[in-house]
């Protein structure tokens, strides 16, 4: 029997359908991966099956009971829980509040706060997780907050438990012990939908796979045994994909940046680096290494630092952001969503956002098309440029961020992109590259930061590793090896 069953389930948003007719089902007791790239359908359909959208038509069934679901709470009483990317816990309230929010127990008007904590702790040892009921959601780590919700769902009685990209945060820890928290789920009965772009987890993970395209479900192999990892690229981008990177040598120029012995609030220890114009040069190391911290350091999102960046030969002083866009460098967040984009501005207005700090007046004709032409040459997918910027895949949000800085206007030299695919289907990837290739064709020198090596060992010029905060190892292109740049990131002195 299906634990959940689909039926002609069709969604529409002002001029887009998202969903189109999609029909299939999902096995009880399995580990059930929903694939596509950024904008195929696979968020809206969980957000309807949460309850977080209504369907315009079709017949979701559960366990073959036919189900509507007019709100989340609907979803809820009917034992299904949705654990989004953007995780859905009140930052300032404690653990034990989080997991019983909505459903507190209470005696003769009073809420049993020591019941809660008790049930709390209980469901967190189940999980392997040694976190005190009481401490705030604000002090805990990414994957001890994704374990809060996992315990939030169980203590709701769920079980038909999506995840959504769940491992885009986490280390390779948190990562393994997701995973053995899900298989454990499965064997004590719980469904399991798992939404990610990562085909190793995929693989590792689940035992049966439905791939969408352009909001079209495609196909669902029940054993994904014979499946390899060309076959589902190919059902989910409807042709080949070819070489995912495409590296294009450049000669490169002079010494562009030059940081010397840099320290600052979250770079407690000195720093040098250099790079020269052109070039496109990664920074790799485990979560917490210290590379996101440095780059915002550089940026001045750190506020003063010690130490010296010299750009072009002369010695600049950046302790703000708006210093930094004045020095002609622009940085794009790890995480889009709340520091990159603006969600209620339109795509234009997003777009145009950098080259507006250089008019006296806004010329919207000029911004409109330099939009539509960012646009066409991005392969950023809307219905209309005036659209807002929330409603588009984060694929496209994040081509949105890069055509800030693809103006023919020399507002920008260095661009600093921090894990710039993250959350990003193998297809936008492949977009990704090529346009940091295009950046460097337009004079542009870049830095990009990021957890997947071979995403680095495949775009960049040369490699330079962090640990707990310091540059362990420099590689150029011709001595790029996998395992020398992998031991280099456990190497911290």
């Amino acid at each position: 029997m299906f634990a959940v069953e689909f039926k002609n389930i069709i969604k529409e948003f002002p001029g887009v359908k998202a969903l189109k007719s999609v029909s299939f089902g999902i096995e009880d007791n399995t580990i059930h991966a929903l694939m596509g790239e950024n904008g195929a359908g696979k968020s809206t359909l969980l957000k309807i099956l949460g309850g977080s959208y209504i369907p315009n038509s079709g017949e979701i069934l559960i366990k073959g009971q036919e189900s509507s679901f007019l709100s989340v709470h609907d979803s809820m009483q009917a034992k299904i829980a949705i654990i989004y990317q953007e995780l859905n816990l009140v930052q300032e309230m404690t653990v034990y509040e989080n997991i019983f929010l909505g459903q507190m127990p209470v005696n003769s008007g009073v809420i049993n706060r020591k019941k809660m904590i008790a049930e709390s702790a209980a469901l967190l040892k189940d999980l392997d997780e040694t976190i005190s009921p009481t401490d705030k959601i604000k002090s805990l780590s990414i994957g001890q907050q994704q374990l809060v919700e996992i315990a939030k769902s169980l203590n709701k009685g769920a079980d038909i438990i999506a995840f959504d990209e769940p491992t885009s945060s986490l280390s390779s820890k948190e990562t393994d012990k997701l995973f053995t928290i899900i298989r454990d789920l499965r064997k004590k009965g719980k469904t399991i939908i798992y939404v990610s772009h990562r085909m190793d987890e995929i693989f590792a993970l689940c035992s049966s796979i439905t791939v969408f395209r352009d909001g079209m479900h495609v196909i669902t192999y029940d054993n994904i045994k014979h499946i390899t990892r060309d076959m589902l690229i190919e059902k989910m981008l409807g042709n080949k994909l070819g070489d995912m990177f495409e590296y294009r040598s450049c000669e490169l120029g002079n010494t562009y940046m030059s940081v010397e012995n840099l320290t600052a609030h979250n770079v407690p220890y000195p720093i040098s680096f250099s790079i020269r114009k052109k070039e496109i040069l990664g920074f790799f190391g485990l979560v917490g290494a210290g590379r996101t911290e440095l780059m915002k350091a550089i940026y001045g999102a750190e506020g003063s630092y010690d130490g010296k960046v010299v750009i072009n030969g002369k010695e600049v002083c950046i302790s703000s952001p708006k210093d930094a866009i004045r020095n002609k460098i622009a940085y794009c967040s790890e995480d889009r969503r709340k520091d990159g984009i603006v969600p209620l501005f339109s795509i234009t207005e997003n777009v145009c956002l950098v080259s507006r700090q250089t008019e006296t007046l806004i010329n919207s004709v000029k911004e409109e098309a330099f939009t539509e032409l960012s646009r066409t040459s991005l392969n950023i997918k809307t219905p209309n440029l005036e659209q807002q910027i929330k409603f588009l895949s984060g694929g496209n949000q994040q081509k949105c961020l890069l055509a800030r800085w693809f103006s023919d206007n020399p507002i920008i030299d260095l661009i600093i992109l921090d894990e710039p695919t993250r959350g990003i289907d193998v297809g936008a990837k492949k977009e990704i590259y090529q346009i940091i290739h295009d950046l460097r064709s337009h004079g542009k020198t870049v830095i990009v930061v990021s957890s997947e090596l071979p995403e680095l060992m495949g775009i960049c010029d040369r490699i330079i590793t962090m640990c707990e905060n310091e540059i362990t190892g420099d590689f150029a292109r011709k001595d790029f090896n996998q395992q020398d740049i992998l031991d280099m990131c456990f190497s911290c002195t």
